[in-house]
């Protein structure tokens, strides 16, 4: 297989991964709190799934065609400023609803969490590579 397909086919993998776990998280929560969830906003099925699911899985493409950028510094930080972008995505998507989430808040927030992860990571021996 192609290096190309093999880097979509891992970032699919933990986009999928974190997908579940989002859905899960997201149920735990309306369990918990009961008819209060999410009482601010109440997302439709289908914003919870293109919120969630599709947002976590083209992320997960995103970043595993991204991923060879990963080798240097500077090239994982872009790495986890991508992958952070579709993380606060799927959140503010699911928190706010379609309507209320800008482009600029998901980078910004993106940024900020791709910034994060990128300052824990630097000292680590392990890599996304």
């Amino acid at each position: 297989m192609s290096r190309v397909i093999d880097n979509m086919l891992w970032g699919l993998k933990y986009g999928a991964l974190a997908a579940v776990a989002f859905l899960l998280g997201l149920g735990v929560g309306a369990v918990a709190q009961g008819s209060t969830a999410y009482a601010a906003y109440h997302p439709s099925i289908p914003e919870i799934l293109v919120g969630a699911l599709a947002t976590w899985l083209v992320g997960g493409l995103v970043v595993g065609l991204a991923r060879p950028l990963a080798r240097s510094s500077i090239g994982y930080l872009i790495v986890a400023t991508l992958g952070g972008a579709f993380v606060a995505a799927a959140a503010l998507v699911v928190m706010f609803g379609f309507s209320y989430v800008s482009l600029g808040t998901i980078l910004l927030v993106g940024a900020a969490f791709g910034f994060r992860v990128w300052l824990l990571d630097r000292g680590s021996s392990t890599s996304a590579v």
